[in-house]
């Protein structure tokens, strides 16, 4: 597909790439090392100490960055591709390009990499602090901490509690995926969403729109759960429901959008 291999030697091209996932690997690596920190000053790197699960980059209270995860990580994904259609309009380009491109298919395609491409990366990169984690501290049911009282949770509606009793390992990667696959989904919303800002930087910053926007709205309503900002944070209590509830909706938004944008070009040329 003509339309796929352009826009993914466009991805190859563009600096924003290489540096989201710069940001992306150094922010676990640093983390890694502030917990590695924090561990060997309360001497809490003997066989007894918390487990490489415990002190990733997703679970650790103690060395959070919660913060950067829920701010920082969007929007650099959101500089990946959200601007690719934008910036094509702004400088006249797009009427060359889309005579040799299927449109539909062009901004389906770039729709589905805006989304994927942030997700892998996430993943990624968490998935490096976890291997890194995993080689300086026991892991799963082998250090004290995860046999402690308080990870013998009464099973409930906390999403994946089950999981967590059962097999921390699979428990971390499962997170791991909830959050890489919430940046994704904002990453997503903002190029749909980049049709409607005339100027750049605001599209990089739709996510945290989206995310405001949100816990505005479930406020209002009494929703809940059904938030972005604790798909972020899947320690915190959500269920499967809500996750699917969130995901299924964002897409629907988004590829409304990416449908009617399509159409204007068409109507254009």
């Amino acid at each position: 597909m003509k339309e796929l291999k352009f826009n993914l030697k466009l991805l190859i091209y563009r600096k924003e790439f290489y540096f989201a996932t710069f940001v992306i690997f150094l922010v676990n690596i640093i983390q890694c090392f502030m917990a590695v920190q924090y561990s060997s000053g309360l001497n809490l790197l003997a066989e007894n100490g918390y487990s490489a699960e415990y002190q990733t980059i997703l679970y650790n209270n103690m060395v959070s960055l919660n913060s950067i995860i829920i701010i920082v990580f969007p929007i650099v994904c959101a500089t990946i591709f959200s601007d690719s259609s934008w910036l094509e309009e702004k400088n006249k380009t797009f009427n060359i390009l889309y005579s040799r491109l299927n449109i539909k298919k062009n901004n389906l395609i770039r729709y589905i990499l805006s989304f994927l491409i942030p997700f892998i990366i996430c993943f990624l990169g968490f998935m490096l602090n976890y291997g890194m984690m995993r080689l300086i501290f026991p892991s799963g049911t082998l250090s004290t901490f995860y046999n402690d009282v308080s990870f013998y949770l009464i099973s409930g509606s906390e999403f994946l509690d089950n999981l967590r009793l059962e097999n921390p390992v699979h428990y971390i990667i499962s997170i791991i995926s909830v959050v890489s696959l919430a940046i994704g989904l904002l990453s997503s919303l903002s190029y749909s969403f980049s049709i409607f800002f005339k100027k750049r930087v605001l599209i990089y910053f739709i996510p945290l729109l989206a995310i405001i926007s949100l816990e505005l709205i479930t406020a209002g309503y009494n929703f809940g759960n059904i938030s972005f900002l604790k798909l972020l944070q899947p320690t915190s209590h959500i269920s499967m429901r809500e996750v699917l509830i969130i995901s299924t909706n964002t897409v629907l938004i988004g590829l409304s959008i990416v449908y009617i944008k399509g159409k204007q070009k068409n109507h254009i040329i």
